[in-house]
């Protein structure tokens, strides 16, 4: 495996965590962002290494939309490490971080709680979960820094439960706060009273109560607008009450006269009784597209308020899951429901698209959960238009919405021009565009190019620090050689 200082270069220290230096950088054999977690190699290390090492293992192939996913783990000379892609989020404790805002925040704060449960399930806890370890991008909230404990003895998940419970009193003391974000600051400080008298919670139980209080209190609300429209119907029986009364006292002496007035008012009453809103029972959305939903609910007089997106590993992308009030309900003409919709697995196996062609790919790739990033074409004998190679590979596991790099085949004459000879003779020229990466090492590092078909000579030759970028555009006939050292090491040679 290639050393991961030659392929990692760090630009920025950030506050260590748990023990563990961490710094901020780019992977350049993959071109990702991404937050290098190392502990030096001490002689605490070298006693447990192998236990570290199975730790490391079975942090790696975790896949959680509130996680950063550690795309690679391992010892080398220089100790444990590991690499988590990051993108463009910034630890909380950075003052260039930038926050979600009013109900995204509690949002991603109960999200990053169903993380913990995730991994919770997987025997691996964090132990260290603060604005050190978690990051934004002013969208979601992700957890870094998995391999940094074992889940050993069973209270450690607690911990992590009190850890979540400080880090949302931390952000949700401002002032300002809408519904949601006090549910869960309130949900917080129990979980926090119930941490100092020695109970135990699970990740999983706080996130579901919290999930089952939003559709509650949801639900709660739709029943007192409805209680408000009786109210409002109510007062207006009143007046037609009062008014009756008033003219009752005025008339006392006509009998005639209250009979047409009782009749009047009656007839009005059983009018306005008829006018009302009719029972309508809800029908079922189960395994229909949002749009279907929307449609049949229509149908029936019915209207959508919110929506909830959820992740099911037994549902496709889009597809309705549930409705609140659920099927069989009896409801008001009118009343607005909220439908729950699958955001797909939270894991998504990456499908097999080799072969396919790229409005094929995207739309595999759309059915899953991931999106398609085309990574460019090469010369292949597969058809022009097809896949032929993706970055993360088929059966890989990648987190919901993750994406999927796929390159395309430009046909076997791709980059091939046929020109005429002095002699008259038509001969086929290829052309190619060499990119070179120079590692991380010494400051300064020769690159040298070679080119020839019998022999080689020397076409490029010139010093560069770590982490330049050369792009050289090489052509000839078939058969010709290209060859590429770093410093008197060579690390590519191929013919056209």
């Amino acid at each position: 495996m290639e050393a991961l200082s030659h392929r990692v270069e760090a630009d920025e220290s950030i506050c260590p965590a748990g023990g563990w230096s961490r710094q901020l950088g780019v992977d350049h054999s993959r071109g990702d962002r991404v937050l290098v977690s190392r502990r030096a190699a001490d002689v605490t290390l070298q006693t447990d290494e192998e236990k570290l090492l199975c730790r490391l293992r079975r942090v790696t192939p975790l896949r959680h939309p509130g996680l950063s996913p550690v795309i690679d783990a391992g010892l080398d000379d220089d100790g444990a490490y590991t690499v988590e892609r990051v993108g463009n989020a910034r630890p909380l404790d950075d003052e260039r971080c930038k926050l979600p805002r009013g109900d995204d925040l509690g949002e991603q704060l109960i999200h990053l709680l169903e993380a913990l449960a995730y991994v919770h399930r997987h025997g691996v806890a964090h132990c260290a979960i603060s604005d050190r370890t978690v990051l934004s991008d002013g969208r979601r909230l992700r957890l870094t820094g998995l391999g940094l404990k074992q889940a050993e003895g069973g209270t450690e998940t607690m911990d992590d439960v009190l850890c979540w419970a400080e880090l949302v009193r931390d952000l949700l003391q401002q002032p300002e706060r809408s519904p949601l974000n006090r549910l869960v600051l309130a949900v917080a400080e129990d979980v926090r009273r119930i941490g100092t008298q020695g109970g135990v919670l699970t990740a999983a139980k706080v996130a579901t109560g919290i999930r089952r209080a939003l559709i509650e209190s949801a639900e709660a609300a739709q029943g007192m607008a409805h209680v408000g429209d009786r109210n409002g119907s109510m007062k207006i029986v009143d007046r037609i009450i009062e008014f009756t009364t008033s003219v009752m006292i005025g008339a006392v002496s006509t009998v005639i006269t209250v009979a047409v007035i009782v009749g009047i008012v009656a007839l009005g009453m059983f009018k306005f009784i008829d006018m009302g809103p009719e029972e309508i029972t809800v029908p079922s959305v189960i395994g229909q597209s949002e749009s279907e939903a929307r449609e049949t609910l229509a149908a029936q007089g019915l209207k959508v308020g919110s929506v909830r997106r959820v992740f099911r590993d037994d549902a496709k992308v889009g597809e309705v899951v549930g409705a609140i009030p659920e099927a069989g309900m009896t409801v008001r003409e009118g009343r607005e429901l909220t439908l729950v919709v699958s955001r797909g697995a939270a894991e998504v196996r990456v499908p097999r698209l080799i072969g396919l062609r790229e409005d094929e790919a995207r739309e595999v790739l759309e059915g899953v959960g991931l999106v398609a990033v085309e990574a460019g074409r090469v010369q292949s004998d597969i058809t022009d238009d097809a896949v032929v190679a993706q970055d993360p590979s088929p059966g890989e596991k990648v987190a919901h919405g993750d994406p999927v790099a796929v390159r395309m085949s430009g046909g076997p004459d791709y980059g091939a021009v046929v020109v005429e000879g002095a002699d008259g003779e038509e001969r086929r020229m290829l052309f190619r565009q060499l990119r070179i990466v120079i590692p991380a090492g010494d400051p300064l590092q020769r690159v040298e190019v070679e080119e020839g078909y019998d022999s080689l000579q020397k076409t490029y030759d010139r010093l560069h620090r770590p982490g330049d970028e050369i792009k050289l555009n090489v052509s000839g006939r078939p058969g010709k050689t290209i060859r590429v050292t770093i410093e008197g090491e060579q690390v590519f040679e191929r013919q056209l």
